[in-house]
């Protein structure tokens, strides 16, 4: 588990050399699955933006360094995908990406895009099914599956406020234009959730977790 900012700012280290940094992250809303790294390259490329699969990370490579973020990419390779804009990508540019690389496709032919930047979210408030509380001050995901398992929300706002952790499953939505994320979790159960901190996620705590809000585990379905 790690949070999400760990990732931003890294340095993408290509089979050949350094080549780009991780500007953001593309997330479908649905399910909280990472999809892609968007990462900025410099004059090498342009300054050309570049979206990279989760697939294309070297497991368990960027542990090793605290600033790289190595891929099993080469600098020729990015510098002949599709060029994708600015924006989100669209589903027909997205099967350009995928046909490009080889990369299986993650979606069903009728399903929506429904792709948004994880990296906005950070900083919107949290509305409890009885008003606001807090702010998510960062995203946790599983290196294992690339899963935003969690938000990190800021309470202390509040009267023995406290930093405490939301599952993303829990999440009814985001909405964008108003900076909030929701959630139908009453205030006063958020506040008494077991307080977060950083060295202590660990499957005990994920338990404390669960069994405070009745909620099953994840890992218990696998």
């Amino acid at each position: 588990m790690h949070p999400i900012t760990m990732i931003l700012g890294r340095e993408l280290l290509a089979a050949d050399g350094a080549a780009g940094k991780v500007e953001d992250v593309y997330f479908s809303e649905g399910d909280w699955k990472i999809r892609y790294l968007v990462v900025s390259a410099g004059s090498w490329a342009n300054k050309r933006r570049f979206l990279i699969s989760p697939s294309a990370i070297t497991p368990g490579g960027w542990k090793a360094d605290k600033k790289m973020l190595p891929a099993r990419l080469t600098k020729d390779q990015l510098r002949g995908s599709p060029d994708l804009g600015d924006d989100v990508p669209r589903r027909e540019q997205e099967k350009q990406l995928h046909d490009y690389y080889n990369w299986a496709y993650y979606w069903s032919e009728t399903g929506p895009a429904g792709l948004h930047s994880l990296r906005r979210a950070i900083g919107y408030h949290l509305q409890a099914r009885d008003g606001e509380i807090g702010h998510v001050e960062n995203f946790i995901f599983d290196e294992h599956d690339w899963t935003v398992r969690y938000a990190q929300v800021d309470t202390s706002n509040l009267p023995g406020g406290k930093r405490v952790l939301l599952a993303a499953a829990w999440l009814t939505g985001i909405s964008w234009d108003r900076k909030k994320v929701q959630v139908d979790i009453g205030r006063e159960i958020i506040r008494g959730s077991p307080e977060y901190h950083p060295d202590e996620l660990n499957r005990d705590y994920e338990a404390r977790l669960y069994d405070y809000h009745r909620r099953p585990g994840y890992w218990r379905a696998a």
